[in-house]
């Protein structure tokens, strides 16, 4: 399951700072006294180069969340589809039961005893981690079956009890797992402080000894053994990630006509970002279209991605929905909710508000947890369907319970607005810090804002400032800004005119038009020590030519323009 679809109305909006209440209290963010931030929804090329090369669906879906129309919007999209994916054989059906091709023992399974960290009602085992395909019980075993991890966070609860990169979970707690997805649902359920059993399985020995043995398959056109090898490389499970051998196994495995092949490699080619994308972004589409017209569902789903955005191919969003139809027809919960889509804003098909909230939520019965979050969207905007901000709240609770974490914050701005649960700022706390701590990072920034204005809770500026820095440190442009508004007039944090200007060029560096706007149109409300270090930064970078005097005039204006061209942008 995928999420290529752009979240409708509320969620496309995604505000990035928890808004006053109709009687005006609690107003957020800022004082009258300072440059007032406000969310900037430009791309965010520092963002997403923080999360780009990670293997876990719902980091990379935060950027899609804050960003759904983003320059990188399309190749997070397909990247998204690979990991989350239901698992497929080569001849890309859904496997229901896999067939081990080897008869000799791969690995071992291990019990550990884990306590949960977390905060409110939830869970937390601090791990990132990806669905496996069903190659890999193909290539080593029905025993590995579950979800992958590929990064163990410090000093998450996964540390403490040596959970290491390359494991792959198959039980929580005795139940089977066989996506991310219910491992994030069984943990966070549990809740903090209790402990848990996770079953894991490990290679025996260490990795090396498992690419030996799958080589000498792979090298004999063993398709599964192939991809096996590859995802080691990609993931970096020697030690370091290896696209270009990653790329070698795929091409070979494709190359024996597996359909989940021609798809894997596809999805690699398209996120690439080296010297020759457009060449790999054209033989993506070419692998695409060859498991598209072999059946497979997935492909037609990300070729459909690729003729939407103009990736590879011509744009063509007429083109767009008959591969996402396609896709739909056979049963793929992305390509459904992406036609769905497609039918809701009239693009490539004729508009039809009721057919795409019906096929909406067939994508989400079918557990697609984006399509979740949408149809939540469409019952609280009234769109396709009449409006129902209690039944928007249901579905953001589905979507939460399967693990996706923007709905977290969607859950959140409910109780902080009281929109179809009654108002409640504990319970909005708790929503904005569980998606915060999975680092989505507008629920960082309503944390910020609901401790910088006593939202629900005691004032605590340097609580907020903590919030706010996360923010900033993961890409947030509008959170740099907040920054430097909060470095300049010391809330929560020393005050640093120094820090401040570094923060401001940062946010109009990262896109946001904002800050450009502001620091021009405000410009009376900073220090004249603060102005002129700006100067002096942007003349450092070769932006500006002026005097170093602290007045904020064309020169500026120019030099604040050209700053924000810097950024590189681009899919």
């Amino acid at each position: 399951m995928g999420a290529y679809v752009l979240f409708v109305a509320m969620l496309t909006a995604s505000p990035q700072h928890v808004e006053a209440g109709k009687d005006g209290k609690n107003e957020s963010p800022g004082a009258s006294t300072t440059p007032t931030p406000v969310p900037t929804m430009d791309v965010e090329v520092i963002f997403w180069n923080s999360v780009k090369d990670s293997d876990d669906p719902e980091l990379l879906q935060t950027y899609l969340d804050r960003y759904p129309a983003g320059a990188f919007a399309p190749i997070a999209k397909l990247k998204i589809e690979r990991l989350n994916a239901p698992p497929l054989t080569p001849s890309g059906r859904v496997a229901d039961e896999p067939t081990f091709s080897g008869s000799e023992s791969y690995g071992r399974q291990e019990v550990l005893r884990v306590t949960l960290g977390g905060s409110g009602s939830r869970g937390v085992l601090g791990l990132r981690g990806q669905t496996l395909d069903a190659f890999w019980q193909i290539a080593i075993g029905p025993e590995a079956k579950g979800a992958i991890v590929v990064e163990v966070l410090p000093g998450g609860a996964a540390e403490q009890v040596r959970l290491r990169r390359g494991d792959i979970v198959t039980r929580v707690e005795g139940q089977d797992v066989a996506a991310m997805a219910d491992v994030a649902r069984l943990i966070g359920q549990a809740g903090p402080g209790k402990q848990v059993a996770i079953q894991i399985w490990r290679p025996d020995g260490d990795y090396k000894t498992l690419v030996a043995r799958l080589a000498a398959r792979a090298d004999k056109n063993d398709a599964p053994a192939a991809l096996a090898l590859a995802e080691i490389y990609r993931l970096g499970l020697l030690g370091r990630e290896d696209v270009s051998e990653a790329l070698k196994w795929q091409h070979k495995a494709a190359e024996t006509g597996s359909t989940v092949a021609m798809f894997v490699l596809g999805t690699t080619l398209a996120a690439s970002q080296g010297p020759e994308k457009e060449k790999e972004l054209s033989e993506a589409v070419q692998w695409f279209r060859k498991a598209s017209e072999a059946g497979d569902p997935r492909a037609m789903h990300a070729l459909g991605v690729m003729y939407d955005n103009g990736f590879g191919t011509s744009k063509d969003a007429v083109e767009a929905v008959r591969w996402f139809r396609k896709g739909s027809d056979a049963g793929n919960a992305a390509a459904m909710a992406a036609f769905a889509q497609m039918q809701l804003n009239g693009r490539g098909t004729i508009k039809d508000e009721t057919a795409g909230v019906a096929l909406m939520r067939k994508a989400a019965d079918a557990g697609n947890p984006t399509a979740m979050a949408q149809l939540g969207a469409a019952y609280a905007e009234g769109k396709g369907l009449p409006k129902d901000e209690t039944e928007a709240v249901r579905w953001y609770r589905r979507a939460t319970d399967a693990g996706y974490t923007a709905a977290f914050y969607h859950l959140g701005l409910a109780y902080h607005y009281g929109r179809g649960v009654p108002k409640d700022q504990t319970e909005a706390l708790r929503s904005f810090r569980w998606a915060a701590d999975n680092g989505l990072t507008v629920g960082m920034v309503a944390l910020g804002d609901i401790y910088a204005n006593a939202i629900g809770t005691a004032k605590d500026d340097a609580e907020a400032t903590r919030w706010y820095r996360k923010a900033a440190d993961a890409g947030d442009t509008g959170a740099m800004y907040t920054m430097a508004i909060r470095s300049e007039f010391g809330l929560g944090v020393a005050r640093d005119t120094e820090g401040a200007a570094q923060w401001a060029i940062a946010s109009v560096k990262g896109g946001s038009e904002y800050a450009r706007t502001q620091l021009i149109a405000e410009a009376d409300k900073w220090s004249p020590d603060f102005r002129r270090t700006l100067q002096r930064k942007l003349k450092d970078a070769g932006h500006y030519t002026g005097d170093i005097d602290g007045r904020m005039g064309a020169g500026v204006k120019d030099a604040l323009d050209r700053l924000a061209k810097s950024g590189t942008k681009g899919p």
